[in-house]
C-alpha cells in the first residue's frame, strides 16, 4: 500500500469511528486544544475528560490564565497530577499574551516556543486545528508505525523515534486532511493497536501490517531497555503547633514535587543543613492552598 493509500485508509477511519471527545468537537479552539494537549501528558482520557470543561470554564483563554496566580492554576489542575504540567501552561499563556496578543498562534514554529510545548504538541495543534501538514509522534502512534512496517526497533529509543517522524513526515505529505490523518494514527494506536491484545480485525491498513503478516503483531516494537533502580532518601520533620495545625515548606520549582507543599525536609542530593535555616517559606497546612500536600 503506498504511503498515499495508507493516509487515505486512516483518515476515512477515523471519521467513522473516532470517539467523541469534548477537546474534538467543531469548531475546534486553539486554546482549549492546547490545553487538552497538555493535560493528556500522562494523564488518562477518562480523567482528561472530567477536567477539560471546568478548566476552560475558569480560564477560557490565554488571558485569564496568565493574570491569574499560580494556586490557583494549580488548584484547578488538580486531580491530574504532574503540577509541571500546570506551572509550564500557565507560562506559555503569558507568553501568548505577550507575544502573540492572546491568540494560540498556528505555526509549530511559534508554538514550540512555548513553555512545555515540544514537537509532538506543536504539531498536533498546528495540524488538527490549523490543517497544517505537521507530522506528530507519540507512543501510539510509533507503535503503528513500527508494526506496519515490521520494524525490530526498540520502544522509547532515540533511533526508533527519529524513524518514526520520518515515516509520520512522509505520510502527512502525502494525506488529503493532515487533522484526520494525525487523529487517526492516535486513535488507531490507543484503540486498535494497542500493546497487548492489539484488535487488527478493526484495523483499517491490516492488509499492508508487516507484524501481522509475520503473524507477531506483540513482538513490535522490541520491550524497552530496563531503568536501572537508584535509591531516594527522603528525611522530614513534621512541626504541628497547639492546634494540630503542620508547618508545611514549597519545594523547589525545578526537580521532584517540584512546587509542591511538604512538611520540612530535606531529599536525596540536598545539602544536608540544619532544616531551620532552609525554612523560607513556610505556611500553617490551614493556610495552603488545595494541592498543598499533593503530588
Amino acid at each position: 500500500m503506498t504511503d498515499r493509500a495508507l493516509a487515505r485508509a486512516v483518515e476515512a477511519w477515523f471519521r467513522r469511528a473516532a470517539r467523541d471527545l469534548p477537546w474534538r468537537r467543531a469548531p475546534r479552539d486553539p486554546w482549549a486544544s492546547l490545553v487538552a494537549e497538555l493535560m493528556l501528558q500522562q494523564t488518562q482520557v477518562s480523567r482528561v475528560i472530567e477536567k477539560h470543561r471546568a478548566f476552560l470554564e475558569r480560564f477560557p483563554a490565554p488571558a485569564a490564565l496568565a493574570e491569574a496566580n499560580l494556586d490557583e492554576a494549580l488548584a484547578a489542575w488538580e486531580g491530574l497530577g504532574y503540577y509541571r504540567r500546570a506551572r509550564n501552561l500557565k507560562a506559555a499563556a503569558e507568553q501568548i499574551v505577550e507575544r502573540h496578543a492572546g491568540r494560540t498562534p498556528a505555526d509549530a514554529a511559534s508554538l514550540i516556543e512555548l513553555k512545555g510545548v515540544g514537537r509532538y504538541t506543536a504539531g498536533a495543534v498546528a495540524s488538527i486545528v490549523f490543517g497544517r501538514r505537521e507530522p506528530i509522534v507519540d507512543g501510539n502512534v510509533a507503535r503503528v508505525l513500527v508494526r506496519l512496517a515490521g520494524q525490530p526497533m526498540r520502544s522509547g529509543e532515540a533511533s526508533t523515534m527519529r524513524w518514526a517522524w520520518g515515516r509520520a513526515e512522509a505520510l502527512v505529505n502525502a494525506c488529503e486532511d493532515p487533522a484526520a490523518l494525525n487523529e487517526g494514527l492516535m486513535e488507531l494506536g490507543a484503540t486498535v493497536c494497542t500493546p497487548r491484545r492489539p484488535r487488527c480485525g478493526e484495523c483499517p491498513v491490516a492488509s499492508s501490517c508487516a507484524a501481522r503478516a509475520a503473524g507477531a503483531e506483540e513482538a513490535f516494537p522490541l520491550p524497552k531497555r530496563a531503568a536501572p533502580a537508584r535509591d531516594a532518601h527522603h528525611a522530614i520533620v513534621l512541626a504541628t503547633d497547639a492546634r494540630g495545625r503542620a508547618l508545611v515548606e514549597r519545594r523547589p520549582e525545578r526537580g521532584l514535587w517540584a512546587g509542591m507543599w511538604q512538611p520540612a525536609g530535606l531529599g536525596g542530593g540536598e545539602d544536608l543543613a540544619p532544616v531551620s535555616s532552609r525554612f523560607k517559606t513556610r505556611r500553617r497546612v490551614g493556610e495552603a492552598p488545595n494541592n498543598a500536600l499533593g503530588g
